[in-house]
């Protein structure tokens, strides 16, 4: 009787092995990866992983800390250390000094620097926060640099904050670049600029909308820009205001403001010391009006309408129709 059941007893024995083996281990520690860890490095962990020093398996759910964490595979749950990869697609809390995920991130990555390969849904914090592809949630917290390679749909804040693709939502910082379109408020104290259609607010020392280098963009800016220094060199509708200089190069339809002024074609009114248009349909008001052409009136102590054939300039009243 004892025989017979020595097969099946070494048979059970081996099939528990293997379960043992393939099985996701519940716990982890190691002091340096590959040879000095308890569970081998190809096998994945669900549980807790304690690295003291480095330590790396091929995937990770539960609570991973430690000095070096290191994911093969995806990552889910909270990941604390100085150094955390991920080299898939992590979920969770994921922050460290260094913070890196080589897809996509849905949750909260923080750190002094944080890194996302692919794309991120939620929060991106660090001094240094780097989104390769699109972004839906809040990338900021501060950061130094704030960077998203794609498209952006919340809220990018930092001292220099950068857009490769369109932005929906709010950009604020000291710097605020977006390449692609704009949909909602860009606040740059110092500088804001977009390179395609701004449909929305922009503010800045110098506020700028312009089409983006090496394109054939036909852009526009549909709401208010203000700054110091205002340029728009598409169409302009709505409001520019511009505290010493405001300039839409191309057309402007709607209200221009500053102590110089200059526009393209504009319909409505331009408001300033020194009023500059080049074709011009409404009201010009200021201390000095010149336009090539003249649809409309101009009030100021000098006024000059060049395609006029006689009375080109008069003082306080000019008028063409």
């Amino acid at each position: 009787m004892t025989s017979r059941l020595q097969p099946w007893t070494a048979a059970a024995v081996c099939f528990a092995a293997c379960l043992t083996c393939s099985a996701d281990a519940f716990f982890q520690v190691g002091l340096w990866a590959p040879d000095l860890q308890l569970v081998n490095h190809e096998r994945s962990v669900s549980g807790i992983r304690f690295d003291l020093g480095y330590g790396r398996n091929a995937a990770m759910q539960g609570v991973d800390f430690g000095l070096g964490n290191h994911t093969t595979g995806d990552g889910a749950g909270l990941q604390l250390g100085l150094v955390d990869l991920t080299e898939r697609d992590f979920a969770g809390l994921q922050w460290g000094a260094f913070a890196d995920t080589g897809r996509d991130v849905a949750g909260w990555q923080g750190g002094l620097i944080a890194v996302t390969d692919g794309s991120l849904a939620g929060l991106q914090g660090g001094l240094v926060a780097l989104t390769a592809k699109d972004l839906a949630g809040v990338q900021g917290s501060l950061p130094v640099y704030a960077f998203t390679g794609g498209d952006l749909a919340g809220w990018q804040s930092g001292v220099i904050t950068r857009t490769e693709g369109s932005s929906s939502g709010f950009q604020s910082g000291i710097v605020g670049l977006t390449r692609g379109g704009f949909h909602g408020a860009q606040l740059g104290l110092g500088y804001a600029w977009t390179g395609e259609t701004l449909k929305g607010a922009q503010v800045g020392l110098a506020a700028v909308a312009s089409k983006t280098e090496g394109t054939t963009s036909t852009g526009s800016l549909h709401g208010l820009q203000f700054g110091m220094l205002s340029l728009a060199d598409f169409q302009l509708r709505g409001a520019q205001l511009g505290l010493i200089y405001a300039v839409a190069d191309e057309s402007l339809s709607g209200l221009q403001l500053g102590a110089v002024t200059q526009a393209g074609d504009t319909h409505g009114v331009q408001f300033g010391l020194l009023n500059l248009a080049r074709n011009a349909r409404g009201l010009q008001f200021g201390l000095v009006n010149i336009a090539q052409e003249m649809h409309g009136l101009q009030i100021g102590l000098g006024n000059m309408i060049r395609s006029k054939e006689h009375f080109t300039g008069l003082p306080l009243l000019n008028w063409q129709f």
